[in-house]
């Protein structure tokens, strides 16, 4: 009798926005090796015939991942937290990627849904709305004033 290959699942997935790009962090329920593929290109569905009760029908999606890239996670062997760095990541660009990895070096059937991420511009403040309109970075954080500690003398 064969053995089956074993299996792993997301448990999580976190995006932090840094400067250049995201942190993505990833939790799973056995520890394994995940790799990242992802592509500036979206993916293309097809329907595909699955044949049922002896009828064709277009129940099945096939997805076309075109130019894809592979990464892989920081972490070093197998891990249960799998962390992404992905750099020069340009405002307004958006990725697709999933996730398929291996365990004790075995390559597991198991992989992710395909997700997507949008790298958005930093707000900007209008001060006039004319045709020499300019736009400025907001400003400077505020927090340190609101929290001193004011006394009456």
């Amino acid at each position: 009798m064969p053995t089956i290959p074993a299996r792993w699942t997301l448990l999580d997935i976190t995006y932090a926005d840094i400067e250049d790009g995201f942190r993505i962090t990833l939790w799973t329920d056995t520890p394994c090796h995940l790799f990242m593929n992802w592509t500036t290109k979206q993916p293309w569905f097809h329907p595909k015939s699955v044949i049922l009760r002896g009828l064709p029908v277009f129940e099945d999606v096939r997805t076309c991942f075109v130019v894809p890239h592979r990464n892989e996670q920081l972490e070093e062997g197998d891990t249960y937290i799998h962390t992404f760095v992905k750099e020069a990541w340009y405002y307004c660009q958006t990725r697709w990627f999933y996730y398929d990895g291996t365990i004790s070096g075995i390559v597991s059937p198991s992989n992710t849904p395909l997700f997507s991420l949008h790298k958005i511009q930093p707000d900007f403040i209008q001060i006039f709305i004319e045709q020499w309109t300019r736009l400025y970075p907001p400003p400077p954080d505020m927090e340190m004033l609101f929290r001193e500690e004011w006394s009456i003398i």
